[in-house]
């Protein structure tokens, strides 16, 4: 039976996650795709627009540009960079097709993102393209914590989450369920019939 901290913990661990659930979704928020060698290079990105300082997720995949089907390919290389010079690159290993990844622009500013897919030993890409983005300055974030409704909705989250835990932990504390009376008196009323 769970007790105190742990009904606590998982109380509070299922509200923020139902908390959490408008803030997740399925597709991301903006992207481009370039079309190169019969294929589509497929690149998406959260949040929309790109923000400077602040997470990001990139996705980039490679399609038959003809079925949309994800094209086979072992690995791929990216590498970010800027007219000051390079800020990233690195190889990945695509799963059915796509390579997703998390990074922090450093600045805002125009970025060139190169992609390169490559098959088995063979040192020429399958498909390849420069890709430009735009990234807007720290400044420009409109993050939840900077929005007042983002803030407000958090803060609800963890007074929701605080009192389940305190009325669940009393609970446990002290014993008490629901029908825990009945139980005792119902085995009683039988061990009296026996006898």
């Amino acid at each position: 039976m769970l007790k105190g901290n742990s009904v606590f913990l998982g109380i509070a661990a299922w509200v923020m996650l139902l908390l959490a659930l408008p803030l997740s979704s399925a597709h991301l928020e903006g992207g481009l795709d370039k079309e190169a060698n019969g294929y589509t290079i497929d690149v998406g990105y959260d949040p929309d627009p790109l923000l400077a300082q602040h997470p990001v997720y990139l996705s980039i995949g490679l399609f038959n540009a003809t079925t949309k089907e994800a094209a086979k390919t072992d690995k791929m290389w990216m590498r970010l960079s800027t007219d000051q010079g390079v800020v990233y690159a690195g190889m990945y290993l695509p799963e059915n097709g796509v390579a997703p990844m998390s990074l922090i622009f450093p600045r805002g500013g125009e970025y060139t993102l190169a992609v390169r897919f490559y098959d088995g030993d063979n040192p020429e890409a399958v498909a390849a393209a420069d890709i430009p983005l735009t990234v807007n300055g720290a400044a420009a974030q409109g993050s939840m914590l900077t929005n007042a409704w983002g803030v407000l909705f958090m803060a609800a989250g963890v007074l929701v989450a605080g009192v389940i835990g305190y009325v669940a932990g009393v609970a446990a504390s002290t014993g008490k369920r629901p029908g825990k009376e009945k139980l005792l008196n119902s085995k009683s009323r039988k061990s009296k019939a026996k006898t």
